[in-house]
């Protein structure tokens, strides 16, 4: 079996789970190699344990896992209720898996909780990240600084 085939394998054995508390470190983990543009640049691994064990059974939050047995964990999902009436949405993808697609593939998985407006905030160098979102409907409504609003209306 050649590299390309099983790769393909692969990809068709993605999946979205929820997100459990077992997760803490590799949300810490992933979210830490976007550097100082992370919310979560300078926190330490336990506060983030506390922070995300509050967050995550109240919030819809997914992880990304590969393979037929879905134990390859190569990104997160997270869907927040924002300060208006809309969704706010985030994705990270584990640098080993980056550049392969998975963005926007996790992006068109994904199942809203409800109508409102989803909206994603994407740092204006972050290209891959730009293309996933556009790749997978979302529209560019604002630009604020160093940032790029996008907008995805839900079905």
């Amino acid at each position: 079996m050649t590299g390309n085939t099983s790769n393909e394998s692969q990809r068709a054995h993605l999946r979205l789970r929820r997100a459990t508390i077992r997760d803490a470190n590799f949300f810490y983990r992933v979210r830490m190699q976007a550097g100082e543009t992370s919310p979560v640049f300078g926190v330490s691994l336990p506060e983030h344990r506390r922070w995300f064990c509050d967050r995550v059974l109240k919030s819809k939050w997914f992880i990304a896992v590969l393979g037929r047995s879905r134990r390859v964990r190569i990104g997160y999902v997270r869907i927040d209720e924002a300060e208006v009436n809309a969704l706010v949405i985030s994705i990270a993808i584990d640098v080993r898996w980056r550049r392969r697609g998975y963005g926007s593939r996790i992006l068109s998985m994904v199942s809203y909780p409800d109508e409102r407006p989803v909206i994603a905030t994407i740092h204006k160098d972050n290209t891959p990240s730009l293309k996933a979102f556009e790749k997978a409907g979302y529209i560019q409504t604002e630009t604020s600084g160093v940032w790029r609003i996008y907008l995805r209306l839900t079905d």
